[in-house]
């Protein structure tokens, strides 16, 4: 798809709003946000489209109508007067981060076969990958992974700026700000977003888009005008 027009296109698309929901119920796990389990688990409009959090309520349900104490902790309100003092532990934090350091605990070594090109093209490739890995490639390896194992899945894109550095590096982009499109099963184009500050003083929120295809990539804003959620 291309960048979308502004004014009434549905973003993200609503193709995504079930695994974006699903992202957003893992996200407050991996950060370890109590207000965000809170609000997760509560069971709020927002996140009935969930079919993994609506399953866990519907169980609550079940047992409370049985007489059961309700297993959901987090998505309990404390009784009026009665000051919220749960503890949370961080374990989905500390899983994802233990995966990204046992997958990535050493700077790999990687070689170039010979026999696909000469050697001395060989053995330039390979070092010109090495300086790669060196200057924080490994470091933005490891978090890229730690961010997939959390939210289920990662982006990572090559950027460059010769007034910060001599060679393009690796910049890693969570999935709930990627639009990807597949063709056979590969990645073929991706339109990467953010929100950006207000613009103007006309209300509304405004998005910064970057479609990337193997063509020419494009950039974009635009502002949604109806409603928060459409550009």
């Amino acid at each position: 798809m291309p960048l979308p027009p502004s004014g009434n296109t549905p973003w993200p698309p609503p193709k995504l709003e079930i695994p974006h929901a699903d992202m957003d119920m893992w996200r407050a796990w991996y950060a370890g946000d109590t207000g965000h389990l809170a609000q997760v688990y509560g069971g709020p409009a927002a996140y009935t489209r969930n079919g993994v959090a609506r399953a866990f309520f519907d169980v609550d349900r079940r047992r409370a109508t049985g007489g059961d104490e309700l297993r959901m902790f987090w998505g309990q309100e404390p009784s009026p007067g009665q000051q919220a003092a749960k503890l949370h532990v961080p374990i989905g934090g500390d899983i994802a981060e233990m995966s990204a350091n046992l997958l990535w605990a050493e700077v790999p070594q990687v070689t170039v076969d010979v026999d696909s090109t000469d050697k001395a093209t060989a053995e330039t490739t390979q070092a010109q990958i090495g300086r790669y890995l060196d200057d924080r490639g490994h470091a933005k390896m490891r978090e890229a992974a730690e961010l997939a194992a959390g939210l289920s899945n990662v982006y990572l894109r090559a950027v460059w700026d010769t007034s910060l550095r001599p060679r393009p590096w690796s910049d890693v982009i969570p999935a709930n700000a990627v639009v990807p499109e597949w063709h056979w099963g590969m990645l073929a184009a991706a339109t990467v977003w953010r929100e950006l500050e207000p613009l103007d003083d006309g209300g509304g929120v405004w998005r910064l888009l970057e479609y990337h295809t193997r063509a020419p990539s494009s950039t974009g804003c635009t502002r949604a005008t109806a409603t928060p959620s459409a550009c």
